[in-house]
């Protein structure tokens, strides 16, 4: 049962293939045999096969080297023996190298010398590794003859050992799975793990039991298929063959994939990227590169995808291996398509497609050339686009390829639609959507329904045009399943907000109170989604019940996205049962996230359900407030006015361009406070001015359409897209600002302001926490701190270094308030980029993010520290997410640079009003009123501004602390 020994090396031997690979021209290779002598035998040929066994992967020009230098030595020496093992390590390097034809032509080659040199084992093996290479390149005429001769050549050696008949049933294995035999393949891989556990041979145990995962993967046996490889995986590490483990981490990460887990496939690519390289293994590194590229675009992380192709790209150019560098010029292209480069994409597309075309793959040019078709339709090259997408759309019909031919007739429909020529559009789309239904696959179905909805809309069909739209809806709504970390659900949307976006528009045009209750759940749906998901403490522990739910739903999506993947990527799988599998997953998906959105709607949300019916969201509301919730549709700007007892629709208060004008006005204006006190005494008073004629412009656009339905004495400001970061509570009519009429408070949407007021209040019990980084440049921080402590003095202060890392994450102990007077970065384009300066080390957004609790009130008092950038989605990304996303129910913070000694006035003033009682929203709206009538500078008095739920308040408990501290002063 024991594998034949590996040949001892003399260490001349060994010093001679170190030498002979080392050489750079062939004369030199020759010369080193020439004076290698009697050492240039049979067993130098041997070991320079096995020596390229461990380089080829590492390095190829040192691979292509050996394979010369064994051809020379076989020459020299004549025999047959030498001459077949030079034949075999040939054509393992051109199977290695892609070169098939060449592969099988050069093994046939080598077991033929092998059988006249009387060695029928050799021969055997040979067959054995043929059976392999011509399984791999699609030629089962060739397989199954080498099985025949393999099996013929061991019994004329009177029979093989046991471990090259379990070696000969993984090829058996290897075969029958090429050819989709799922079951014989099974079958003959667990014969082989039989012998091998009988014969205690662990490593190739392993081996066969990460052949079998692939087998039981195709089945849709995934979570056994997964067990295999992370058995395999330890067998690997714990014998140090770490390539093999390597191998099978990039399997698990497969796995990842398939399932949809696209978030944690990236993470585990990056893992194994990173062990390739350690390994020098370039092929295994350029392979992980090019799947996380894939999984990137799909995410639409446009520029990640792009960065990672084009590392990729280099190698498989150099190699020679066509198609894997296609792929990476399609991700490419893809990007730039997504990022508006048309006219690059459509070059990226066609060289791809040249490449295919090369390597003798006509239908992967054929979709390269859909792709190129997208892009000429971006450039206004409609005919050219309806022609290509044509061509390919009748290659993938004749070949049965029904999700491809599903796509290129969506790029037929879409570019007739450019063309003007709608019946065209029109018959395309709804072949197209068939297609995508029969199939069960929301991925498909959301392009053609987009264009069918387009269509009812030119021909003014608006309740036809409804229709299409929600079908559509509810496609992206399914899509969401497997987007998981932060920085994917902020991609997700970015090709998918045009539905909600005609939605919106399409209600608003009805003009009844009931549509425009239907536009702001739209909005709403289209709104925030990624924050909604991921606000913490919200739900209460679920019951068994619950979390059996939870469980089904979960794996449900896991096969769901398998199903979907199997039918997009052309993977095997059960045949014929695919398309009914996915439409059956599709509905119980549905069906199960219904039944957990009434149970548990906060963890409906969590798995992508939508935001609570817009009538519960305006039942929390109280008689006195009254919401202004903003949305972008088309070139204009909507408003929603909501109250506890209904919606005014107000579309098109304002063009787009006309409101990004007076705000880009205004933001010049609010960057004049960073130049500084001798900046403000010469030209302060004429900045004032300016600032406030910009905040009346404002007001008048933003504000004065709502006049009428303004109520109450609590406003609360839902922005969208360049609205974020306006300060609604400084825009003033008449001399006299918005603050002054209303408590003014923001939330990122509807949802979430109801949300966030809703999560459970604390006990109080920790005292209130508060952090002072101060500097040379900002040493008003320390005075800020005394003052802020002199209201709260029971609270835990923390100054200078002591105010660093380890004190933010002391706020997870969930203080009633956490303080922190810093300085703070912002990145204009990036707001994950954003960071706060504590003691000793710069905080990130993700470290923020990452905290388990904070306080229920958070205030950054620092420059900017409420500034974001918008993502897809009308996601607001900074600081205040952070906060909001680690627990905190309200946020104070800064949205530009702020004067020292007024910002630790204000704060003394802000807290000495929930010292007595004030909720959050009236004593910051107090402050403010307060400092507006002593400066009349915007710039002074508006910075601050609160998110989140404007009726926090000290508990009783904590204001007694408070009091009884200051009394014994």
């Amino acid at each position: 049962m024991t594998p034949p020994a590996r040949r001892p090396e003399r260490p001349d031997r060994a010093r001679l293939v170190r030498a002979l690979e080392r050489c750079a021209t062939r004369d030199a290779r020759r010369a080193v045999l020439v004076r290698a002598g009697e050492a240039c035998d049979e067993a130098l040929v041997e070991t320079l096969a096995e020596r390229f066994g461990e380089v080829s992967r590492r390095d190829l020009a040192r691979a292509s080297r050996l394979v010369d230098a064994a051809r020379l030595a076989a020459a020299r020496i004549g025999s047959s023996g030498a001459r077949a093992h030079a034949a075999r390590l040939a054509g393992l390097a051109a199977h290695h190298e892609g070169r098939s034809a060449e592969a099988i032509r050069r093994l046939e080659t080598a077991a033929k010398l092998f059988r006249a040199a009387g060695e029928p084992l050799s021969e055997g093996d040979v067959q054995r590794a043929l059976v392999h290479v011509a399984t791999l390149a699609g030629r089962p005429e060739v397989a199954r003859r080498a099985l025949r001769r393999a099996r013929a050549a061991y019994r004329r050696a009177g029979g093989a050992d046991p471990w090259r008949r379990a070696g000969l049933l993984v090829n058996v294995g290897n075969f029958h799975h090429a050819r989709d035999e799922h079951r014989a393949a099974l079958a003959a891989y667990d014969e082989a793990l039989k012998i091998y556990r009988r014969g205690g041979h662990a490593d190739r145990e392993a081996r066969t039991l990460y052949n079998r995962a692939n087998i039981l993967a195709a089945l849709d046996r995934i979570d056994e298929a997964r067990a295999d490889l992370e058995t395999s995986g330890r067998t690997f590490r714990r014998r140090r063959e770490r390539a093999l483990a390597v191998q099978a981490d990039y399997a698990l990460a497969g796995l990842d994939l398939l399932e949809g887990r696209l978030d944690d496939a990236l993470e585990r690519l990056e893992a194994v990227r990173g062990r390739h390289a350690e390994l020098g293994d370039a092929w295994g590194v350029a392979h992980a590169d090019l799947d996380a590229a894939e999984a990137l675009l799909r995410l639409n992380r446009l520029g990640e995808a792009d960065e990672r192709a084009r590392r990729a790209e280099p190698f498989f150019r150099r190699a020679g291996h066509h198609v894997e560098r296609a792929a990476c010029l399609a991700v490419r292209a893809a990007a730039a398509l997504g990022r508006g480069e048309a006219a690059a994409a459509a070059r990226l597309y066609r060289r791809a497609a040249e490449l295919d075309r090369r390597a003798g793959n006509p239908v992967a040019a054929a979709l390269m050339e859909v792709g190129r078709a997208g892009a000429e339709r971006a450039r206004g090259r409609a005919a050219e686009a309806l022609a290509s997408a044509r061509r390919a759309a009748t290659l993938f019909a004749r070949r049965g390829l029904r999700s491809r031919t599903a796509r290129a007739l969506t790029v037929v429909a879409e570019a007739a639609l450019d063309a003007d020529r709608p019946e065209t559009a029109r018959r395309a789309a709804r072949r197209a959507r068939e297609i995508a239904r029969r199939l069960g696959s929301v991925r498909l179905e959301f392009p053609p329904t987009l264009v069918l909805a387009e269509l009812e809309r030119r021909a003014g069909r608006r309740r036809a045009e409804l229709r299409w739209l929600e079908r559509a809806e509810q496609a992206v709504e399914s899509m969401r399943a497997g987007v998981t970390s932060e920085e994917s659900r902020l991609a997700f949307l970015l090709d998918k907000s045009v539905v909600y976006e005609r939605l919106i528009l399409n209600r608003l045009d009805e003009g009844t109170a009931e549509s425009a209750r239907e536009a702001l759940a739209f909005s709403e749906r289209g709104k925030a989604r990624a924050l909604l998901e991921r606000l913490r403490g919200l739900p209460a522990p679920p019951s068994r019940a619950d979390r059996t739910l939870l469980a089904r739903l979960e794996q449900l999506e896991r096969r769901l996205s398998v199903a979907e993947e199997r039918l997009e990527g052309g993977a095997s799988g059960p045949a014929g049962v695919r398309a009914a599998t996915l439409g059956r997953l599709s509905d119980e998906r549905a069906h199960l996230l219904g039944r957990l959105a009434r149970r548990r709607p906060l963890d409906a949300l969590a798995r992508g359900g939508p935001p609570p019916p817009v009538d519960r969201l305006l039942a929390a509301l109280r008689p006195d407030e009254t919401v202004l919730e903003y949305t972008a549709a088309g070139d204009k700007l909507h408003l929603f006015v909501a109250r506890h007892d209904g919606v005014v629709a107000l579309p098109g208060i304002a063009p787009l361009s006309e409101v990004e004008s007076a705000l880009a006005r205004l933001r010049f204006l609010l960057g004049k406070e960073v130049l500084g006190e001798e900046h403000q005494r010469r030209y302060g008073e004429f900045v004032a001015r300016a600032c406030r004629a910009r905040l009346a412009e404002l007001h008048a656009l933003l504000v004065g359409p709502a006049e009428e339905h303004l109520a109450g004495d609590h406003l609360r400001i839902v922005p969208h897209g360049v609205l974020h970061g306006l300060p609604f509570h400084a825009l003033e009519a008449d001399g006299r600002p918005l603050i002054d009429r209303f408590a003014i408070s923001y939330a990122p949407s509807l949802a979430s302001a109801v949300l966030l007021e809703r999560s459970a209040r604390r006990a109080g019990a920790a005292a209130p926490l508060i952090l002072g980084a101060a500097d040379a440049a900002a040493p008003e921080i320390d005075a800020e701190v005394a003052a802020v402590a002199e209201v709260l003095p029971g609270a835990e202060v923390l100054r200078g270094r002591d105010a660093g890392r380890r004190a933010l994450y002391a706020s997870e102990a969930s203080p009633p308030v956490l303080h922190v007077a810093c300085h703070a970065f912002f990145a204009e384009r990036d707001g994950a980029c954003a960071a706060l300066r504590l003691g000793d080390a710069w905080v990130s957004l993700a470290e923020i993010y990452g905290l388990n609790g904070t306080a229920d009130l958070v205030v950054l008092s620092g420059c900017q520290t409420g500034r974001g950038a918008v993502h897809s989605g009308d996601e607001w990304v900074g600081l205040v997410r952070g906060f909001l996303q680690a627990g905190a129910r309200t946020v104070v913070a800064a949205l530009w640079e702020i004067h020292d000694r007024t910002a630790a006035s204000m704060m003394a003033d802000f807290y000495a009003g929930l010292a007595r009682g004030l909720a959050a929203g009236p004593a910051l709206a107090e402050t403010q009123r307060a400092f507006c009538r002593t400066t009349g500078h915007p710039l002074r008095w508006a910075p601050f501004f609160l998110v989140g739920d404007p009726r926090f308040a000290l508990t009783e408990g904590t204001r007694r602390r408070a009091e009884s501290g200051r009394t014994a002063r």
